[in-house]
């Protein structure tokens, strides 16, 4: 599974509890990234055929998440990312000692492995000292699916819940609302790949999930908002209404084949709708690129208007962290102390 979701929901069902113990950036770092890709660098170098070779094995991935520590570790005292993202999230709140960078990045490495094992054949996790067999071998097995999909959603929800408490303690219930909803809509589009079939969009009733959970995140921004008195409740039932045409919009093509282009178009222009009538109300967050003021909501619906081109997707997706990080403002708060 590279680079999943399922990995990364993993690391915080697994590192939420062990937090203090471990440097958790480190740990989720560890559980998504360096064993797939030192997989990918052995199989184009010619060194190993295997997509699960080697460094899906215990003993290299515990090297991998030691390799990862120490990376991470670097940047961090050079990128002082402890200032801005990691006390954004709640994920780290100082400069946590190396033991921990390098426990998060062990600990991550041997989740992926754990958590690949019992699904890949060309897998040998006690390898080198038994190669060409798997014990751990599960697939093909009913439970797999309902397995890794409760780890999944029990991983995401953890950390929502986390993260919820954690800011509401920080910046109050109202901000903290709107944290979490935006931090919804964020997991709704982690979801989206794990659901969602490239070529028959809503095939399946789980192909439903990533649109609800991000009208969920709608709604619990905007009822933040209206309750901070930053939105009117006739703006705030015009954005809820839109969001409930475009999800029955949605529900009726469930089962269907690509959405027709009527539909497309219809989704298209109500999120650029919503987009719009938030405009006012989150006019407040904007960040300083290049000594001049650029509203975050102005960059969303400049991505969502270009994410038929592609490049508007990432751009899109940074305005909602931007949002997310930013909206402490809302709390009379001053922003995180940038990088020096």
């Amino acid at each position: 599974m590279p680079f999943t979701t399922y990995h990364l929901a993993s690391g915080f069902l697994v590192g939420l509890p062990l937090r203090r113990r471990v440097h958790l950036p480190t740990l989720l770092a560890a559980t998504t990234i360096p064993v797939d890709l030192g997989s990918v660098l052995l199989v184009l170098g010619g060194i190993d055929a295997r997509p699960h070779g080697l460094t899906h094995g215990f003993v290299v991935a515990a090297l991998l998440g030691v390799l990862t520590a120490i990376v991470v570790y670097v940047l961090d005292r050079y990128l002082k990312v402890h200032k801005t993202l990691y006390r954004a999230f709640y994920l780290a709140q100082g400069d946590e000692e190396f033991h921990k960078y390098v426990a998060g990045g062990v600990v991550g490495s041997l989740l992926h492995v754990v958590l690949d094992a019992p699904l890949y054949e060309d897998m040998s996790p006690f390898e080198p000292f038994v190669s060409g067999v798997n014990p751990l071998l599960l697939s093909g097995t009913q439970l797999t699916r309902p397995l890794y999909d409760l780890v999944l959603y029990a991983g995401l929800l953890a950390y929502l819940v986390f993260f919820y408490e954690m800011s509401r303690r920080a910046l109050g219930g109202p901000v903290a609302r709107l944290q979490l909803g935006v931090l919804v809509i964020l997991v709704a589009i982690l979801l989206a790949p794990t659901t969602v079939d490239v070529e028959l969009l809503f095939r399946e009733p789980e192909a439903f999930i990533p649109l609800g959970v991000g009208v969920l995140g709608v709604v619990l921004a905007v009822l933040s908002l209206v309750e901070m008195r930053l939105m009117s409740t006739v703006r705030a039932g015009l954005v809820l209404s839109v969001t409930a045409t475009l999800l029955a919009t949605a529900y009726a093509n469930l089962g269907g084949l690509l959405l027709s282009s009527t539909t497309a178009t219809l989704i298209y222009t109500g999120v650029a709708a919503i987009i719009v009538l938030l405009r006012s109300p989150l006019t407040r967050i904007h960040i300083t690129f290049m000594n001049k003021s650029l509203k975050a909501v102005d960059l969303l619906l400049m991505g969502w208007l270009s994410a038929l081109l592609i490049v508007g997707i990432p751009v899109f997706v940074a305005a909602l962290f931007i949002i997310l990080v930013e909206s402490r403002r809302l709390a009379g708060l001053e922003p995180l102390a940038r990088p020096r």
